[in-house]
């Protein structure tokens, strides 16, 4: 039979996840195991189809979560309200599921049919903050090549990619539409483009810019 293994510190998880788990997903085995400082010793000994990890507890995950994304098994992690702050540092690692250790029976089957049919799942309620928390790292990793535009023509393309049009760029730098205009086409020469379209993707694609 296929498993899943529960890893948590809080037995409502493992009474309320478990429950549903087994009474839904009749052919997977469902396991339950305590996270305490001696979780390691026993985690290479098995081979489940789907972790959940509870993160709410005050033991570190980030071991057991590199185990199994050395071996490619699928990792979803049972967060709450009140530890919103460790997404910044699970967000490093390859998790496929998001989800909150309260969600209701129906969500629980939905995400995991999701989750062992291979897709990702993201709770409503956590994909803003994975957003913010997504542009925040792209903007760290962002690199423009200095002597390919000037300073003033980035400016221009960055408006450009927060979807201004000239006349809006011209009030916002202060500088004639007549201005604007030469600058923009400027940049489709030196970029060897053909409009605005063609720009944006460029730039995104290059990592100049973070949508």
């Amino acid at each position: 039979m296929r498993d899943i293994v529960i890893f948590q510190q809080n037995s409502y998880v493992f009474h309320h996840w478990g429950k549903v788990l087994k009474d839904h997903f009749e052919s997977y085995r469902v396991f339950s195991i305590n996270l305490d400082s001696e979780t390691n010793n026993f985690v290479e000994n098995l081979e489940p189809h789907l972790v959940l990890i509870d993160v709410t507890s005050s033991i570190d995950p980030i071991p057991i979560i590199k185990h199994y994304e050395r071996n490619k098994v699928p990792i979803a992690i049972l967060i709450n309200q009140h530890n919103k702050h460790k997404l910044n540092e699970l967000f490093q690692h390859n998790i496929t599921g998001y989800l909150l250790d309260d969600m209701i029976r129906d969500k629980i089957i939905y995400s995991i049919h999701k989750l062992l049919n291979g897709e990702h799942y993201i709770h409503p309620k956590l994909s803003v903050l994975l957003l913010l928390e997504y542009r925040k790292r792209m903007k760290n990793t962002v690199s423009r090549p200095s002597n390919l535009l000037s300073k003033r023509e980035w400016e221009i393309l960055s408006l450009i990619i927060d979807g201004k049009n000239t006349g809006e760029i011209s009030k916002e730098l202060y500088i004639s539409p007549k201005t604007v205009a030469n600058h923009i086409a400027s940049i489709y020469k030196r970029l060897n483009v053909r409009d605005r379209v063609d720009l944006v993707l460029l730039a995104i694609r290059k990592r100049w810019f973070v949508l």
